[in-house]
């Protein structure tokens, strides 16, 4: 009777750490954090705009949460607005930059460009200031 009791304990503590497992993917996958660069789509595209939104969160600890959204312009001049799911990602990212295009759907995978250095940094820190004058300016 104790090898069947065990055994019992064996197959539960099995089929929870499945379902465990299931669970987390399908909500990675459902939040696009399962996205690799094999499966996306790739294309020349140039930074068109980026900017910032609140979500309301569904755990209780942080009831709201950033997202982060990049447009594009492709080569064929259609507009594409991605979300980006990583904050590093979307602070590397410079208006105006060209480059190579990688997503998935309406997620960001990443965007290579020829060139991504201190000017790029600079030009966007320069705009973010401007942006923030112009903000206070309004609100005197």
């Amino acid at each position: 009777m104790g090898l069947d009791m065990s055994w019992i304990v064996a197959m539960v503590i099995v089929i929870f750490a499945v379902v465990l497992m299931w669970t987390g993917r399908a909500y990675l996958k459902e939040n696009g954090q399962w996205a690799t660069d094999a499966g996306a789509t790739q294309a020349k595209a140039t930074l068109k705009s980026k900017r910032k939104g609140w979500r309301k969160s569904s755990m209780a600890s942080q009831p709201v949460e950033q997202q982060y959204f990049a447009t594009f312009e492709l080569e064929d001049g259609s507009s594409l607005e991605l979300y980006v799911l990583e904050e590093k990602k979307y602070f590397r990212l410079t208006e105006g930059e060209q480059g190579t295009l990688f997503y998935d759907g309406k997620k960001f995978v990443d965007f290579n460009t020829t060139y991504r250095g201190v000017s790029g940094l600079m030009r966007e820190v320069k705009e973010e200031h401007e942006k923030e004058k112009l903000r206070r300016h309004r609100n005197l």
